[in-house]
């Protein structure tokens, strides 16, 4: 995938344009829930996005990762959102004989969603894509990198598909709006096109080094929340790179994390842009359309 700089033959600083204003998990067997609760004897708790909802409980995976499995009872009437967790814990659970103990209860760190957020955390967790699971919960070195190879020929499959319908690639412009999240690629020879981006990671030329932009940004940061969740995926999947914060390596790798990353998350495109002359950002494109006049 080759790297497509600001000006053609001279990679530019990034400027923030003034043009405008301003990624099927199989389900558990029958488990006795480690309580019941009654739908009318629900707790509430009051979310932030979404109010007072009743309150529902996953494993801290399944609350901020992606692609970790999902497993839970069937939903019924007295209990439409049941207590959820991962593969890694199912597999403690199934390694305490099929019961909740101080330990893997202690793994699960159980978080408090509210139903939407359960609901979105679900449909996020409950698809594992393709060779994301290998012969147990936690990849091999071996799986791992199948994973890897197979995100890497994905990535390539995703430049080409929507540089066929937007013809972005050969532009001889790009301008980082970090405001709106955007990048718009632009051209003398025809209209511009736009795509939303997420921050992947950066390279540093300078260091030989890659680093998450979850550790760049901070936690706590809004724009790091999405790269976040590969972290607890990589965490459920054993592989090291994902929850290492920076480690020295060539820029292939930069590429490859974030071949990784559209796999996981899902894009429809990816990119590395310079920042500086020794910096060099990885970020994910989606939801591609035409610059409005």
């Amino acid at each position: 995938m080759a790297a497509t700089k600001g000006k053609k033959g001279k990679a530019k600083t990034a400027r923030t344009s003034r043009r405008r204003a301003a990624p099927r998990a199989k389900r558990a067997p029958q488990k006795k829930p480690k309580r019941a609760r009654k739908a009318s004897e629900q707790d509430l708790t009051i979310c932030g996005a979404h109010g007072e909802t009743p309150a529902t409980f996953v494993c801290r995976h399944v609350a901020d990762g992606v692609a970790c499995g999902f497993h839970a009872n069937p939903p019924a009437p007295d209990n439409p959102w049941p207590d959820a967790w991962c593969d890694l814990c199912e597999e403690a659970f199934q390694r305490g004989g099929g019961e909740w103990n101080e330990q893997n209860d202690q793994a699960a760190d159980i978080k408090v969603l509210c139903t939407h957020c359960y609901a979105v955390a679900r449909a996020r967790n409950i698809e594992v894509p393709r060779l994301a699971r290998g012969s147990a919960v936690r990849l091999t070195a071996n799986e791992a990198a199948e994973l890897v190879h197979h995100a890497v020929h994905a990535a390539q499959a995703l430049q080409d598909k929507s540089d066929k319908k937007w013809r972005w690639q050969d532009m001889g412009r790009w301008d980082f709006d970090g405001e709106s999240g955007t990048l718009t690629f632009s051209d003398r020879s025809r209209a511009s096109v736009v795509a939303d981006i997420q921050l992947v990671g950066s390279y540093s030329k300078r260091s030989n080094t890659f680093q998450w932009a979850w550790e760049t940004l901070g936690e706590d940061d809004s724009d790091a929340e999405v790269i976040s969740r590969l972290r607890v995926f990589g965490e459920v999947r054993g592989i090291d790179k994902l929850t290492t914060p920076n480690w020295e390596c060539d820029e292939t790798t930069g590429w490859e994390m974030t071949a990784l990353a559209a796999h996981i998350l899902g894009a429809s495109g990816v990119y590395r842009a310079p920042m500086k002359r020794h910096l060099y950002w990885f970020m994910l494109l989606s939801n591609w359309r035409r610059e409005a006049n």
